[in-house]
């Protein structure tokens, strides 16, 4: 019985070996290679692309070729390939090209090609190119040469001297580009990033990963809180030394133009100064920094003026203005000319001065000492002299002398009034009369 078993489970085997002999598909070690799919460009430089297929059990490599034209005759093999994926180098940057990829396998047999259009990225552009070619209070302007293959430019902002990201501000077509609504009185770096539309990938842009960006500024803003204060030139001579605060920053404004006109008796102006100076401040009082113009002109001394300054920054080698400041309207105080008394223990003397052009009459101040109060002691004097206090026995009397009603255009100013705390008029200040 238990041989019969045996000899039942020998012959079931065997024809269970039978079978799979006779029903099975064997292997063809030498199937025909089947051409890759999706194939598809992955990436690029302005010299390179990379490419990427499906593999398929069928072949056991790849060959690779590319053209500039797509025609059969101007394919070069690249590489015959075990994987799916190939980088090719050396191509001109912003250009298409044709590269198509078929399989093989060891029997030699070959695929059919799958080619697809590829596109390297633009040419980069080079350190320096982009450059700043004009400004507004809020706006920059850019251009750049053209990126060989350049379809378009992508334009980015950053803050300079900031850790902001790139910021995306628009793109175009064309080799330059207004960068609108950034700060007053800002500095931004502005970058351009060439790009070029994909043939394949639906347009995708290829950009170029290296740009290159600039410093660029807005045109600095006018001026403010100008006044006017008196130099030493040697001891008895004065210059005029016109002062105004900044408003804009020292990275966007490289200098100032000033503008000075004197005024006649009739209230008319006559620009007697055009003057460019250097420097985004000139002096400062501990707290505040200043621009200032020295001016010895003597006009400038005994005729009313006027004066207004706009701020400049140099682009490109060309000076781009910002506005002008309001104008500062300014009447000197009178020159003392003499001082005539009797005797050395008068308490009175004949005060004379110099005629500012236009004044309708004229208030004298006093005082004993550099420490006293000024007190006022001739009023609406219509001429050039008046009857003055003086303190007798005395080396020093100090004056000085208010102008009033002089015309400027079609309003009337006066000489500024002298404080204790700031030396407004200054011209007679402090002027002794021994």
């Amino acid at each position: 019985m238990k041989g019969n078993v045996m000899k039942k489970l020998t012959l079931f085997a065997a024809a269970v070996a039978l079978c799979a002999t006779v029903f099975a598909k064997p292997v063809d070690v030498n199937a025909a290679a089947a051409a890759p799919i999706n194939l598809q460009q992955v990436g690029a430089t302005d010299t390179a692309v990379s490419v990427t297929w499906t593999t398929n059990v069928a072949s056991d490599a790849y060959e690779v070729q590319i053209s500039s034209t797509g025609q059969e005759a101007t394919y070069v093999t690249k590489t015959y390939y075990a994987t799916n994926g190939y980088n090719i180098y050396s191509l001109n940057p912003g250009s298409t090209y044709f590269v198509r990829v078929r399989g093989r396998n060891s029997a030699s047999d070959v695929s059919a090609w799958s080619t697809i259009k590829v596109d390297t990225a633009p040419s980069k552009l080079a350190s320096g190119a982009v450059k700043q070619t004009t400004a507004g209070k809020t706006s920059v302007t850019v251009k750049w040469p053209a990126a060989a293959g350049a379809t378009g430019y992508y334009i980015y902002k950053a803050a300079t001297g900031t850790t902001d990201p790139w910021k995306y501000v628009g793109a175009t077509t064309s080799t330059s580009y207004k960068v609108s609504g950034l700060p007053k009185d800002s500095q931004y770096d502005i970058a351009v990033l060439p790009y070029r539309n994909a043939a394949n990938k639906d347009n995708v842009a290829i950009i170029t990963k290296s740009f290159y960006s600039t410093a660029c500024v807005t045109t600095p803003s006018a001026p403010k809180k100008l006044y006017v204060d008196r130099y030493t030139i040697k001891k008895g001579k004065y210059g005029t030394q016109l002062y105004w605060k900044p408003v804009s920053t020292s990275a966007n404004t490289d200098g100032y133009q000033i503008e000075v006109y004197t005024i006649n008796k009739k209230g008319k102006a006559s620009r007697l100064v055009k003057k460019t100076v250097k420097g985004y401040v000139h002096v400062s009082d501990g707290s505040t920094n200043y621009g200032s113009y020295k001016n010895t002109k003597s006009k400038l001394f005994t005729n009313a003026f006027k004066y207004r300054v706009r701020p400049y920054v140099t682009i490109n080698g060309k000076k781009v203005y910002g506005s002008w400041s309001s104008y500062c309207q300014y009447v000197p105080g009178a020159f003392v000319k003499k001082l005539t008394r009797s005797s050395y223990g008068a308490t009175t003397g004949k005060l004379t001065w110099k005629k500012v052009e236009g004044a309708k009459y004229y208030d004298v101040y006093w005082k004993s000492s550099k420490t006293a109060k000024w007190k006022r002691v001739a009023k609406k004097v219509k001429g050039t002299s008046a009857t003055v206090k003086y303190k007798p026995y005395t080396i020093y009397n100090y004056y000085y002398i208010r102008a009033y009603d002089v015309k400027i255009g079609s309003k009337k100013y006066d000489s500024p009034k002298h404080t204790s705390s700031k030396a407004v008029d200054i011209w007679n200040i402090y002027s002794v009369i021994k």
